[in-house]
């Protein structure tokens, strides 16, 4: 899995397991095993990560619905 991806899955499921205001950078860091350098090569901030998970899920849910049509 590539490093972008391991953020953004482990900002996931810290998101899920303990809500936005409750997961730090410092969880996403540690749960996707990456340096704050890493991380924010990728994003800006907590928010841009999860606003990136949020459009991940969106961009899932509007392929499942089209292929049910």
């Amino acid at each position: 899995m590539k490093t972008k991806e391991k953020i953004l899955e482990a900002t996931k499921d810290l998101i899920y397991k303990k809500g936005y205001h409750e997961t730090s950078i410092r969880d996403i860091l540690a749960a996707s095993d990456t340096g704050k350098g890493q991380f924010y090569y990728y994003f800006s901030s907590k928010k841009e990560v999860c606003l990136a998970v949020i459009h991940a899920h969106m961009d899932v849910w509007l392929e499942n619905s089209q292929k049910k049509h």
